[in-house]
């Protein structure tokens, strides 16, 4: 399920390099003399030599970012790689439907599991010091399409009201009434950034804090403004958080796995799965 706006941000972000290269090119040709084989071989040089610097920037630069547990655990290990975190949801079709319906949105089931329809499979989340890069594996609800894409989110102090915020850090939207004059109904996964302050010995800073979260965001015509949305998850990607949720009995799990679920058998609503290497 692509989006524009990332569609754009990819290739952005990827032509800038190409046109840098093909600018040396032609400053090597026509500004110094240089012959078409000698001018490719130092573009050619000059690219690898670029990606060994970004790797050797971004291992120096998520070593230095690296959160630790405590002042004994060891460094990250040495190598070009950030932490990476693997998050699963999971949702029941009828308690979505449920959640629409209450809100006055009227459909079959056949409607939100048609084979069009594009669901998250999996989610990684890869940290680094002033960003996350957020890859997703999805999947058609009849199971016969498959999709990956990612993304980059950098790190920001979000403004406006809770529903702003998760409206503009939406990763994923799921389309649950497409009937505009009837309103707008969307499932959504979001990664806004938490700003809270924390204490570290005699010092309190602020500390940003991704959180992964599944909520509903409906609206009606008939309304003067959007109906309350509705949160039905909001996971903490950050291990102290999530061992303090563990120890209170709020989810399962600790050390580099955590998980939860809401309800049980025929009356099971959803879960999650997040663990972190």
């Amino acid at each position: 399920m692509p989006r524009a706006a990332s569609l754009w941000s990819r290739i952005r972000r990827r032509a800038t390099p190409v046109i840098a290269l093909a600018g040396l090119f032609l400053l090597l040709v026509l500004a110094f003399g240089f012959g078409w084989d000698t001018a490719f071989a130092v573009v050619i040089f000059a690219l690898l030599g670029y990606q060994a610097l970004v790797e050797i920037i971004d291992e120096r630069v998520a070593r230095l970012a690296w959160p630790r547990r405590s002042d004994d655990e060891l460094a990250p290990p040495n190598v070009p790689k950030p932490r990476v975190w693997t998050f699963t949801p999971r949702w029941s079709v009828p308690f979505v439907q449920g959640l629409a319906e209450a809100q006055g949105f009227k459909y079959s089931r056949d409607e939100i599991e048609a084979a069009d329809r594009w669901v998250i499979e999996r989610l990684k989340v890869e940290e680094f010091a002033d960003r996350v890069r957020i890859h997703q594996w999805l999947v058609t609800a009849s199971g016969t399409g498959r999709h990956y894409e990612w993304d980059d989110r950098f790190i920001e102090v979000s403004r406006g009201d809770e529903r702003e915020r998760l409206a503009r850090s939406a990763i994923w939207t799921l389309d649950l009434e497409k009937v505009w004059s009837n309103g707008s109904c969307q499932l959504r996964m979001s990664a806004p950034w938490l700003w809270e302050p924390r204490t570290t010995g005699a010092r309190t800073r602020p500390r940003s804090m991704l959180r992964l979260v599944l909520w509903l965001d409906s609206w009606r015509p008939t309304d003067d403004c959007a109906q309350p949305h509705q949160v039905i998850f909001d996971v903490p990607v950050d291990r102290v958080t999530l061992d303090e949720q563990a120890q209170a009995g709020v989810i399962e799990g600790g050390d580099d796995s955590w998980h939860t679920k809401h309800g049980e058998g025929s009356d099971w609503e959803w879960s999650w799965w997040l663990n972190v290497r």
